[in-house]
């Protein structure tokens, strides 16, 4: 919920991390499905009895089938680079996020964590009293 509050006060590296660990994973599973989907035509081509040459057909098939096996291993390894992105965003974001909602990191992580699911309910339902301990003196 505060997805793009956290992304607008973290360090472009960080940002750029979890932007090409996305990237990474997006490539990959675009390949399963381009894969799958030509796999699954082919199928229908050679059930419906309407493929020119069934032997190609039936080779381009299971051609097919191996590399989407890969894609998919590629893939679900690829989710551990942007899971690593995204946990060293909210690791690093957490106080610039919270300074620049005017809130001050409170030290026992339980008070932390009612702080953040008092402010996703904030963002997503608006403004709301059980912010109010954890509110910034103004300067």
């Amino acid at each position: 919920m505060l997805w793009h509050e956290l992304n607008a006060v973290v360090s472009e590296p960080v940002r750029e991390q979890v932007e090409d660990g996305r990237t990474n994973v997006d490539f990959f599973v675009s390949l399963l499905c381009g894969h799958v989907l030509v796999a699954v035509a082919a199928a229908v081509d050679l059930n419906a009895g309407r493929a020119d040459l069934p032997w190609v057909t039936a080779g381009a098939l299971a051609g097919l089938l191996v590399p989407a096996v890969v894609w998919y291993r590629v893939a679900v390894v690829a989710t551990d680079e942007w899971a690593g992105g995204v946990r060293a965003m909210v690791d690093l974001g957490r106080a610039p996020l919270a300074a620049a909602m005017g809130l001050t990191l409170p030290v026992r992580l339980a008070d932390e964590r009612e702080m953040w699911r008092a402010t996703g309910d904030f963002v997503g339902k608006g403004p709301t009293d059980a912010l109010d301990p954890y509110r910034a003196m103004p300067q």
